[in-house]
């Protein structure tokens, strides 16, 4: 990967997390508050084969000339490791064969049993709703090779 698309990668990847955090202080009051976000995307450059023997059915997204590939990793398979536990990989790559994927971890905080979803050009992660911090989230691919992973606000459970 060059330096160049790295440091760009990583800008947006930082300027995502800003902006998700401003987002997040602002939530309505109705949400618990004790239900903090729950995932991150990390870059990363390998897998290993005991990793790559973790991943579930692929789900495929794109949106204009990038496509996403996302792994999700079976529940009880996952590696927790800082309180966080990989749920899923992605592959962003675009149909120029030279220009090298980027990969990313996707993470959570959170243990419940999650669900992925693929829906038009994003995937949606959920967990059950039985839960006391359901998670709720979006990801997907832009039009210029980013990738975006929203939480969405979630209820008290009942």
């Amino acid at each position: 990967m060059s330096q160049a698309r790295l440091k760009t990668f990583i800008c947006s990847a930082f300027s995502l997390i800003v902006w998700s955090s401003h987002a997040w202080s602002q939530t309505p009051t109705s949400l618990k508050p004790n239900c903090p976000n729950a995932l991150e995307a990390v870059p990363v450059e390998k897998l290993s084969v005991a990793e790559i023997s973790k991943l579930g059915p692929e789900l495929i997204v794109s949106k204009g000339n990038y496509t996403m590939t996302f792994w999700p990793v079976d529940s009880e398979k996952r590696h927790e490791k800082a309180n966080k536990a990989t749920i899923g990989f992605s592959l962003i790559q675009t149909r120029d064969m030279d220009t090298p994927p980027i990969g990313l971890l996707i993470r959570s905080t959170q243990t419940d049993e999650l669900d992925f979803v693929k829906d038009g050009h994003q995937i949606l992660i959920g967990s059950q709703s039985q839960s006391s911090c359901p998670s709720r989230a979006i990801l997907s691919v832009t039009e210029t090779g980013g990738v975006v992973l929203r939480e969405l606000a979630s209820e008290k459970a009942h």
